[in-house]
């Protein structure tokens, strides 16, 4: 079951790291402009939004044999704890740390993207390239028995 799953992650078009990464960055630099009332509200849920990002690439590393899954996860725990601490700053009036954690934010994915997820998204579509040409050869058996 797992393996089939797997599989029709890999075949599908669907999220890819790079896409990801646009849209993470793209949510920061909104949240930079908000006034301080937005961003005091909205904090967590941008915190929740950066976590789902987050589970999404962990289910990506776990599609792949990877031997910088481990670090990779390390990273994104590393950031998450101090997006958490800082949720408590801003939860507490504290918006300036908020917003120094978000700019900060900013480089760390961008440095995350070309060190961890660049390599991760050419194991998917390398993944993805292997599952289409196994099937085409499959269909070819079948085209000829």
């Amino acid at each position: 079951m797992q393996g089939t799953r797997n599989n029709q992650a890999a075949q599908s078009g669907a999220d890819h790291p790079d896409n990801s990464t646009r849209c993470l960055l793209e949510m920061l630099h909104q949240a930079m402009q908000w006034p301080d009332d937005k961003f005091h509200r909205c904090y967590q849920q941008l915190v929740a939004q950066i976590e789902c990002d987050c589970r999404r690439q962990e289910e990506w590393l776990e599609l792949l044999p990877s031997a910088f899954s481990r670090q990779h996860l390390e990273e994104h725990a590393r950031m998450l704890s101090v997006m958490h601490h800082t949720a408590l700053c801003v939860m507490q009036g504290d918006i300036a740390t908020g917003r120094s954690a978000i700019f900060l934010l900013v480089d760390w994915v961008r440095v995350h993207a070309e060190t961890m997820d660049k390599p991760l998204a050419a194991a998917i579509l390398n993944q993805r390239s292997r599952i289409r040409r196994s099937g085409r050869l499959r269909n070819d058996l079948i085209d000829i028995g």
